[in-house]
Parts: structure tokens; sequence; C-alpha cells
């Protein structure tokens, strides 16, 4: 009625200006008009100012003015527009339009002098106290008076919904007379119904169930519509995580769903419910995050995640807060539009929809337990696939989740590789110190002491993208243990090393091609710089300890002389002397005490060998009769050579590989123990001119000759081509490796290659007994040349005892004896035939041929065999082994 009285007012105005007919000079002209212009502003057909048009021609004109070099009336104009914008409302459009169509060549008539005559109003002055009493004087009966507000108060201080009527028709107002009881029958009884009572209640959809009491009981057979306000409001609150009627909670690993008893006012039923159906499926992501979230975790990995996802929920729910502000204290003209709503609210979740699809991985408890870094390799491998698509927001989002995440396992790696720290009882990391070597030796602290633990196939208990730097991590820390031990032993002072910093910044916003380079291998570089800052230092200063302080060059120097007989008349010597022994045929021959003193005595005085360390250990061997045991070069394998290394060396050179250093040390004594028996001259004064039979005398010569030949061949090569460059090959590896765990596996490929050059690996165990055949066949040839010499002189067993042969029988009444004689004296007969000859009734001549026989069939078999290997293999040594050892002479005569 208002706003008619208004129209009213101002049409009967506007006729007196245009035409200045009244109501009083002539009504029935003024009447009509007025009747005519009521009707034509109700029922005109002319369209709402479009604001966007009033703009448009503002901005022309800003430009025109500015073209015409009018910028004072430019500038006034942009001010003034500006201040506009904030306090303007609806019709704002409609009068700017207005005066745009009533002006007339603002650019020369507009003067801004005339601005000065635009003043705003004085403000009104404050009122007063006294102007207020003087309006209206204090003084009045009983305004004074206490009042008693106990009737009009309830005992529990609740609204009372029943004392809510509505009213159907108009209540006439009744003054009640007096207050007696009568008075009250007179006034108008109103019926109360539930219908007005449950649509308020629904149309509060942000009160829960319990306050809505009527809802459960009744059914509404009509749908509530809503404003899209409302539903804006109620998304943003089932977003935001709050319990909502449009959406409801909803039970346990079910989703949102939109309640079907809302509909929106002006919006097509199915366009809405698509649009609800988008933000509900929103919501339902999100709160699998929330959820999981609220899920304890034990693991402190799922604990730093739970952080940090959860300060990104508490991120989101901010944005969310400021769309919501935007409605509440607007300070502008602001759109509702529920389809805007929900484009922004996808662009502000769109990363968490990655995060609740990661988070379903999770929810095995036994897929936590056994990989709880899982997450993290899930984190990884979603960041990867999101900068291969191209999606740059989301990569940046999960890949800094991920980096916030790993900050947890870094802190291990830092505490492992600076400190040489394990954090007790820690099911995450993928080092752990082996508990049953806690207490072992310090030769062992390399190998044994720590341990990297590994998956049922075999790889590192980490993450994956930590697999191929495991094995440096690994090192870097024992790297800090060992020098920790060191500095014990030597007195150094330890190093304190510093890591940089790993983050997403310094991975990947500081590398130039960052976008153009796959994040998987940006990772890797920047970790195997930040391992090498702690890696590399601690390795060279090892190295340098190990080289300088610990011995390492005089360590190898010393393996070389006592196992590979670099000195060979030391070596002689004790080869010399071990050989008279087992020719006496002498029971102590490899009594542990002696030859650890005779090894000392003859190798002790070299610079780099330090006697106290080298010590001789002996096993039973496998012939036991006096007759048998010498026959073979195998009574040597029962004596081993131990020399003790310093600990830090141990851990290079494993106590465990100086078993394969003997095994070569006997396999050159074998050799030189077959050279040594056919190099004496047996009998050479007695025999002089009585060979006896021309032939069986070539046949011995041709077959002593070639096994000489052989012996020499065999030594010359194992000892010079094979031993002497593979420890110059050593040296140079050794000094070329990175760390102590370099250092072990040169080492340890130089024992595997020599073992193999030297036919000493059970792959080449044929060849190598092939080799003792031959060698033994010496020793045969030897036994059966000195019967046969004893036979053609006819010497009887007694003479022969006392050329220097000894019966079987009688070796053990002269055993005693014979332990009694002086050293010096053993060593000066050693030219004379001590050994224990086997009379068999085989023919000389026909057993040399046997042995010629067994030495081609055996020799033929060497070389097929060492170039077959060779070429399977690609072994050199091999190859040129067997071109040395093949037999270029003709027949078995004189050679």
């Amino acid at each position: 009625m208002a706003h008619i009285a208004a129209l009213s007012a101002l049409s009967g105005e506007l006729i007196t200006n245009i035409t200045g007919c009244t109501a009083k000079n002539d009504p029935i002209k003024f009447d009509l008009l007025k009747e005519f212009t009521a009707r034509s502003l109700n029922n005109h057909h002319f369209t709402a100012t479009n604001p966007f048009d009033v703009e448009k021609q503002l901005d022309g004109l800003d430009e025109k003015l500015r073209i015409l070099s009018a910028d004072e009336v430019a500038d006034a104009l942009h001010v003034r527009r500006a201040s506009l914008k904030r306090h303007g409302d609806k019709s704002t459009p409609d009068i700017l339009s207005l005066l745009l169509q009533l002006s007339q060549r603002p650019a020369r008539e507009a003067k801004t002098e005339n601005l000065a005559l635009l003043r705003h109003p004085d403000p009104l002055p404050p009122i007063t106290w006294d102007e207020i009493l003087a309006s209206d004087p204090l003084t009045e009966d009983g305004i004074w008076e206490n009042v008693d507000f106990a009737a009009s108060s309830s005992e529990e201080g609740e609204f009372d919904l029943k004392s809510v009527s509505s009213r159907s028709g108009e209540l006439h107002n009744t003054r009640v007379a007096d207050a007696s009881p009568e008075a009250g029958k007179q006034l108008p009884v109103v019926s109360y119904t539930d219908e007005g009572l449950i649509q308020l209640n629904y149309s509060q959809l942000w009160a829960t169930e319990t306050s809505r009491p009527f809802v459960a009981t009744v059914k509404i057979a009509q749908p509530i519509y809503i404003s899209e306000m409302q539903a804006i409001r109620e998304s943003l609150f089932m977003v935001s995580g709050l319990p909502t009627a449009l959406y409801g909670p909803p039970n346990p690993g079910a989703k949102f769903q939109p309640n079907a008893n809302y509909k929106l006012r002006d919006i097509s039923d199915k366009s809405s419910q698509d649009i609800l159906q988008c933000i509900a499926s929103i919501g339902t992501n999100l709160d699998q995050v929330r959820s999981w979230l609220k899920t304890p975790q034990t693991f402190p990995l799922l604990q730093m995640t739970k952080a940090v996802l959860d300060q990104r929920i508490h991120s989101l729910n901010i944005q969310l807060s400021k769309i919501q502000e935007r409605f509440i204290a607007a300070n502008e003209n602001v759109v509702v539009s529920l389809l805007e709503i929900n484009i922004q609210i996808e662009e502000l979740t769109f990363p968490f929809l990655q995060l609740s699809e990661l988070l379903e991985k999770l929810d095995s408890k036994t897929n936590i337990e056994n990989r709880p870094f899982q997450f993290l390799e899930l984190l990884f491998h979603q960041a990867c696939l999101n900068q291969m698509v191209g999606d740059e927001s989301r990569f940046r989002f999960i890949a800094q989740i991920f980096f916030d995440c790993f900050e947890v396992y870094l802190k291990l790696l830092v505490d492992w590789m600076v400190e040489g720290a394990l954090q007790v009882d820690d099911r995450i990391f993928f080092i752990i110190e082996n508990d049953k070597v806690l207490n072992t030796e310090n030769a062992s602290i390399w190998h044994d002491r720590y341990r990297m633990r590994q998956t049922a196939d075999g790889r590192p208990f980490s993450p994956n993208f930590l697999h191929a730097a495991a094995t440096k991590i690994f090192n870097a820390g024992k790297n800090v243990v060992f020098l920790k031990k060191l500095r014990i032993k030597s007195h150094g002072a330890l190093q304190t090393f510093t890591t940089p910093k790993f983050d997403f910044g310094s991975v990947y916003l500081s590398h130039p091609l960052a976008s153009l380079t796959p994040f998987s291998e940006l990772f890797d570089v920047a970790m195997d710089k930040w391992i090498d800052t702690n890696h590399i230092p601690t390795s060279l200063t090892l190295r340098q300890h190990l080289y300088s302080d610990c011995g390492l060059w005089r360590s190898i120097d010393a393996l070389e002389n006592i196992y590979f007989r670099k000195d060979g008349a030391r070596s002689s010597h004790i080869s010399t002397t071990i050989f008279n022994k087992i020719d006496r045929g002498k029971e102590a021959w490899n009594d542990r005490f002696l030859l650890t003193e005779l090894l000392q005595g003859s190798l002790g005085n070299i610079s780099s060998i330090d006697a106290s360390r080298l010590a001789v250990t002996t096993r039973p061997g496998r012939y036991g009769d006096v007759q048998n045991r010498r026959r073979s070069v195998r009574i040597l394998s029962s004596i081993s050579i131990v020399y003790n290394l310093p600990w830090p060396i141990a851990n290079i050179i494993q106590p465990q590989s100086l078993a394969s250093y003997s095994l070569v040390f006997i396999f050159l004594l074998q050799i030189e123990r077959s050279s040594h028996i056919l190099s004496r001259r047996l009998l050479k004064n007695s025999l002089s001119g009585l060979e006896g039979d021309a032939l069986e005398s070539d046949l011995y010569h041709s077959l002593r000759q070639r096994l000489l030949w052989l012996t020499s061949v065999l030594y010359a090569h194992f000892a010079q081509l094979v031993l002497s460059s593979a420890m110059a090959q050593l040296r140079i590896d050794m000094e070329a490796a990175d760390d102590v765990d370099a250092m072990a596996g040169v080492h340890e490929a130089f024992v595997q290659r020599v073992l193999a050059q030297c036919l000493l690996t059970k792959k080449l165990a044929p060849l190598h007994g092939a080799v003792i055949s031959l060698l033994d066949l010496g020793i045969l040839c030897a036994d059966a040349h000195a019967e046969y010499v004893a036979r053609i002189e006819e010497v009887s067993i007694r003479e022969v005892s006392m050329l220097g042969f000894r019966s079987p029988m009688k070796k053990r009444r002269v055993e005693d004896e014979e332990d009694e004689e002086d050293e010096g004296a053993e060593e000066g007969e050693a030219d004379m035939d001590t050994s224990y000859i086997s009379f068999q009734e085989t023919a000389y001549g026909e057993r040399l041929e046997k042995m010629h026989a067994q030495f081609d069939r055996l020799s033929a078999f060497l070389v097929a065999g060492l170039r077959g290997v060779a070429r399977v293999e690609g072994e050199g040594a091999w190859e040129m082994l067997a071109d040395k050892l093949e037999w270029k002479g003709k027949g078995r005569g004189r050679v």
C-alpha cells in the first residue's frame, strides 16, 4: 500500500510539472491523466535497465572525455563511480541511465567548479538527556515501582511452543474493563493445529533431528521448497564436515545423498538434483579423509601424515568460510548462484579427491603393519602421475604433502647418516642392529653389526623410491660408526657433518628445467646429492685412516709375502724344511708349533709382516700309513696358515677369505713338492754309469723331463702371471674404492678371480684334480726310479737302508732316534734319499710306459679343459696356460 501511495503522489507531481493541471483547477482532466499514467506504469512492456550497458556507456564517456582533453572531468567521474559502487543499490543502474539520457554535451558543458556547490548535509547534533527528559519527563505514576517477573517466567526457562497459535481470521481488539473471570469468557477461542509448526521446523534446515519432534512422526505430502541461498548454506556446511538437513549425516561407509523432500525454487528438479548430487559426491570424498583423520595412529610416520592432512583440511575450511563470508557480510552486490558455488567447491576440493582414493588403500590394518610407509609410496607415485599428465596444481599439492610427511623418515636418515644412531624399537626404518653380534669383536663391525631389513622378495624394507639409494645410506651410517671406533683406537678427531635442506623447494622449485624433467628423476638426483654431502666426506676420512694409520697397504704386502711366496729364497727355505721332514717320515712334520716357529723365523724380519700375528694350524690328513702318505702332494693340505690382521683391515679382508689365500699357498707348495722330488740327484755317487737298460733309461729321463717342465710351467704361470698381476690390480682397485663396502667388494672379487685362475673353484675341480694327479705322477716316477736303481744294484733291504733307505718295518725302531737329530744335520742331508719306497712286482719298464700314457692322457685332458672353459668364460689366462702346457716334443726318446 505504501508503494502504491508513493507511486500515485509521484504521478500527480509529474502531471502537474508537464501539463500544469492540478486537482484543484481541473479535477476531471487531472484524474483522467493520473489514471492513464498509473495504467501505463502498471502495464508497461519496457525491459529493466541493463547494468552492463550502463557501465559500458560510462566507460565510453570516460574514454571520450580523455580524448577531448577533459581529464579533470574524467577523473571526477571516475572517483564518483568508484564511490557509488560501494554505496549503490538495485536502483543505481536506472538512475545512471536516466542521467546519461539527460546529459547534453558533457565534454563542453560540464565544469568541475560546479562540484563545489554540492555539499553534504550537516550532521545532526547528538541528542542529550536534557532533550529526552524535556520531551518525555519521568513523572508517570508507578514508573519507579518494583516489577514482579515471576508471573511471566517459565520454570524451565524454555519457550512453550503450545502458546503459539495461528489465526485464520482477523481478531478484533477487545479492551477488558475489569479483571473478573466473567470478562475472560467473552474472549475469542483460537483452535490449535500442528501444520504451521511442521512447516516452520522443515524450513529451519540447520535444526537437528532431536529438535524437530514432529518431523519423524508426520509425513509431508508436499515437497519443501527452499531458496538457492539455503541450498548454498547447506552445501557449504556439508562440505565443511557439519551435519545438515539437506544432505543428512551419512551412515558409516555410506555416501551423502540429497534429501528428495527439498526442492529449489526457480530451478528444474533435474538440474538441481544434478548439482546437489555433484556436491554430495565431493562431500563423501572429503568425509572419507576426515574419517581417517579421526582414526588413532601408532606409527610416527602415520601420525605425521595425519597432522599434515589435518592442516590441509583446516586450510580448506578457512577457504570455505571465506565463501560464506561473501554472503553473510556482503560489501557489494553478490550473485546467489548454486552452480557458481558448485564450481568453486570443485576447484577447492579437486586435489582432495585423490587423497581419499589413496587413503582407501590404507584401510587394511595388515597393510599398515607390513608397510607403514606405504602412504609415502602412494603419494610419490601419484605426484609422478600428476606431473606426467600435466596437472600442475594437483602435482604441487600432492608433492608438498609428500615432502611434509617425508620429514619423519628424513629425520631417521639424518640420525643414521650423521650420528650413526638408530631409534629403539623402530618399525619403519630399513636398518637395524643385529642383536646376535652386539658383543662381537670389531673385526666384524662393518659386515655383521648392522644389517638391512628385507622384504620377502629380497628388496630393502624401505619406500620403493629409496631402493636405489639404500646401500649408499647404509654405508654412510656405517662410515660414521667406523670412525667413532677409530677415534677410540687411533685417538683421531671425529668430524661432524651437516646435511642440507631437502624439501619441495630444493628438489623441484630450484631446478631450472623442473617442468621438463620427470619428478622421479629429480628426486633421485637430489637424494644422491643429499646423501653425498655426508657419505663422501666420511668415506674420504675413513679411507685416509685405513691407508695411513691402519696400514692397509702394509697388510696387503704381508699377505703377498706369506701366502703368494713373493720372496722366493725365504719361501724355498720353508718348503725344503717341510719336504725333508716328510721324506724322513717324521710324524711331527706338521706340528703346528714347529711350523709356526719356522714361518716366524723365516718371514718375521720382513718389514710388512708382524711375526706375532703369524700362526700355523693343522688338521689330520687322509693318508695315515707311513708308506702312502708321502706318495701324494695332497698331504700338504693339512697345513693352514693364519695371519691375524688388525681389526680395521679385517673388515675389508675378512678372516674367512684367508682360507682362500691358504688354498693358493698349498697349491704352490704342492707344485714345488713335485718339482723338489724330481730335481734331487738320487744315489748320485753310487749309481754313476749304472743306469741299466737304455730303453728304460730313455723312458725315465723323458718322463722326468716332461714332469719337470710341467711343474716349472705351472709354478711360473700361477706365481708370476696370475698372482703378481692380480695383486697389482688389487692395489689399483683398492685405491679407487669409495668406501669400506667397495673395498671389501674389490677384495672379494680379487679372491674369486685368483681362485678361478688357479683352478681352485668348485666348477674347475676336474681340472685341478688333473693337475694334482700330474704332480703325484712326479712322486711316483721318482719312487719307481729309486726302486729300480736298488734292484739293478742287487742291494738288499738292509744295504739299501745303509745308503739311506728304510723299510717300513724298520721305520718304527729308528723313528725316535731321528727325532733327536739336530735340525742342522737334517738340512745337510737334504740331498740323500730318505723316502719310503714301495716295492711292487710290476716291471720297471712297464710302469714307466703306464706313467707316460697317464701323463699324455692327463695333460691332454687338462689342455682341452682349459681351452673349453676359456672359450666359455672368456678368461685369457686359461688360454695362455693351455698353450704353455701343450707338449711340442716328438716320441719318447731323449729330450
